[in-house]
């Protein structure tokens, strides 16, 4: 998606997570990682950027790893409670940490530690603040009397959540449910079941991908979702009540861990993948859409904990670090045919300190 994003400029750099045991593939990781750091090197060079950010993944472990050995300013942002392996070994040589979740201190050794949230598009902003949900029903064909359950599985989908919801959609029709699943690449084969199991219907509405989010969140009653930071950053910006199934194969538990963290809050229901059977996740949602009380309760906890202003709070930190810690200057950004880049206030020389320069 990225690449053909306008006014971003894109590269691609050897990156692969390295196993935590000794085994061919983590010598083939080492290898390919160290390919990286040449690749981002000469990428520096080029670009002689005045700072770098990192989100975490282990492709972000070049351009930091070189961002703190040439005296870059170098900034990371962790979306998760429990940070990832990169961002935990680069917390103490990195000028700053941003987190989503304040806990998330708790797990890192980092010169400077602030909880900014995480920056969400403009259009889920907008879809809560002037949108409908009737209205929203409508721009998908749905009907706008009948609740609606939002089901998002992330970009490769969950097959286990499809397999609960269709072993279970007889009762979800019955309750009147209208399912909208954004099943990423299980879509193919989640419409292929649906036909060959009763020639689909029109109560369930599969899409790959959609940028339409914000109106699908709007629109929904309940989302049934994955626990990754976006994802759980989007339901609270729009007080979205939610049962949250972690993916368990995420790194470190990180997705329980986030889910938990809302749960305790009264935001979300929890539910482990392997404790669902038969049809559990959808009695669980019609007794859940029954409780107004309780939708209610946790729409208001949800909203309690989401930050609209999170893209702002970031943008402040990098401001300030652009300006090297003078904050009275004014440094506004803006996207160019190049990518990033920055556009200084009149007066404000675009020269760094020399120490700041590649190769010096």
């Amino acid at each position: 998606m990225v690449p053909d994003c306008p006014g971003v400029e894109f590269f691609k750099i050897q990156a692969r997570g390295i196993e935590r045991r000794f085994s061919k593939q983590a010598s083939s990781a080492l290898w390919q990682n160290g390919l990286g750091l040449v690749q981002t090197l000469r990428i520096v060079g080029r670009f002689r950027p005045h700072l770098i950010l990192g989100t975490g993944g282990y492709a972000s472990f070049a351009p930091l790893f070189w961002g703190t050995l040439l005296r870059i300013p170098t900034l990371i942002h962790e979306q998760n409670v429990i940070p990832g392996l990169v961002n935990r070994v680069l917390a103490p040589w990195v000028d700053c940490v941003m987190l989503a979740y304040p806990d998330a201190a708790l797990s890192l050794q980092a010169k400077r530690v602030v909880t900014t949230g995480v920056p969400l598009r403009s259009s889920i902003l907008q879809a809560r603040d002037h949108l409908d949900p009737s209205a929203a029903k409508r721009l998908f064909k749905l009907d706008p009397a009948r609740p609606m359950v939002l089901v998002m599985g992330g970009s490769q989908g969950a097959r286990a959540l499809h397999e609960q919801l269709v072993n279970g959609r007889e009762r979800l029709e019955r309750q009147g449910i209208q399912l909208v699943i954004v099943a990423g690449k299980d879509a193919p084969r989640l419409n292929a079941q649906l036909l060959s199991d009763g020639g689909g219907s029109s109560q369930i509405t599969v899409l790959e991908h959609t940028a339409e989010i914000g109106a699908l969140l709007k629109a929904a009653a309940l989302v049934v979702c994955r626990a990754g930071g976006a994802t759980l950053a989007e339901l609270t910006a729009l007080g979205k009540p939610a049962i949250v199934v972690p993916w368990p194969g995420a790194a470190d538990g990180h997705q329980e861990k986030n889910a938990r963290w809302l749960a305790e809050r009264g935001a979300c229901r929890l539910l482990l993948e392997d404790q669902l059977q038969d049809t559990q996740l959808a009695d669980e949602i019609v007794n859940t859409l029954r409780d107004e009380d309780r939708l209610q309760e946790m729409s208001t906890r949800s909203a309690h904990l989401g930050n609209a202003d999170a893209l702002n709070h970031v943008i402040r930190e990098v401001e300030a670090y652009l300006d090297y810690g003078k904050r009275s200057r004014i440094v506004s950004l803006h996207r160019n045919r190049r990518g990033w880049d920055e556009r200084l206030s009149a007066g404000t020389s675009r020269a760094r300190p020399s120490r700041q320069r590649l190769g010096s």
